[in-house]
């Protein structure tokens, strides 16, 4: 992995804390980090925030994208930067997006996320089986991000559908989002249709 697969410059955050944080993946080596789909773990992070951009979420949830799996995940366990340097992280990025991060690393998602989304409860199972209380909004912010962590990485048609029946079940969901999930959910089928003709 090297810097020629970085996307350009005018399709990153533009940000300082988004620039900030692109220098400290860089520092850490993400841009050589294998990811899925024969991507760095740079390339997947920058994609999964500009999706957000595109979405217009808000920027702590952007920051966050761009960050999403530095401290590693249930899928993902590779970190780039250990617990005990939390502070870091939220000097980079600020709190709010730090917590988001954080957040999103210790979660069985995004099986936890999806059913609390659907059953309009605040609670997430944790990986280490705890259960714990999140405000709405901080879950519909996790929400927004695991799609565009999932679209980024190209879901399954299946998982595709579920996000979309859920995404279309909620309020305060950018329209945009539920455009790109709906649009990625037809060229998935259609290449399906086409595969299964030839």
């Amino acid at each position: 992995m090297n810097r020629s697969g970085m996307l350009p410059a005018q399709r990153l955050p533009r940000d300082t804390r988004s620039r900030a944080a692109i220098a400290l993946l860089l520092a850490r080596s993400a841009d050589r980090t294998a990811h899925a789909n024969d991507r760095s773990l740079l390339q997947h992070l920058i994609g999964t925030a500009r999706l957000l951009i595109a979405w217009n979420a808000p920027i702590d949830t952007v920051r966050a994208g761009l960050c999403h799996s530095i401290y590693g995940t249930n899928a993902f366990r590779r970190a780039s930067i250990a617990a005990d340097e939390r502070p870091l992280l939220q000097r980079t990025i600020g709190r709010r997006a730090e917590a988001l991060v954080w957040l999103f690393s210790r979660l069985q998602r995004p099986a936890t996320i999806i059913c609390s989304m659907n059953n309009g409860a605040a609670l997430v199972r944790q990986s280490c089986g705890h259960t714990r209380h999140v405000d709405r909004s901080v879950l519909q912010q996790l929400f927004v991000l695991e799609c565009a962590n999932l679209l980024d990485q190209g879901i399954s048609i299946p998982r595709a559908q579920q996000l979309h029946r859920t995404a279309a079940r909620q309020t305060g969901i950018p329209a945009a989002m539920l455009h790109a999930m709906h649009d990625q959910r037809r060229r998935a089928l259609l290449g399906r249709s086409y595969i299964s003709m030839s």
